[in-house]
């Protein structure tokens, strides 16, 4: 079974074109990146009811190790516990709310 995809076994036409010119290839228009509405609405759509990346188990390979990120706008801790498993929290302090 040959699974090569050499360029000349591509599909072809306007379904298979690859657009080299940036102004002819489709996008979202303008506004999509830069209003804060609709930032909001993805929020709450996709990031904060879905399982997001945010690290991999070689970034803490070691039972204690850990990392912060920022997802979305939410202070993320990510570590090994001492047992080996890797758990995730907001990063925010319980009693204050504020940032560890």
């Amino acid at each position: 079974m040959n699974t090569s995809s050499s360029v000349a076994s591509r599909p072809v036409g306007e379904r298979g074109a690859f657009q080299t010119n940036h102004l002819e290839s489709p996008t979202l228009p303008s506004r999509y990146y830069t209003d804060d509405a609709i930032y909001r609405r993805e929020l709450h759509a996709v990031h904060y009811r879905n399982w997001c990346y945010i690290g991999h188990v070689s970034d803490i390979p070691r039972p204690r190790d850990y990392f912060t990120d920022t997802i979305a706008g939410q202070p993320i801790f990510g570590m090994r516990d001492r047992s080996g498993e890797i758990r995730a929290f907001f990063n925010v302090c319980q009693h204050r709310g504020h940032e560890l």
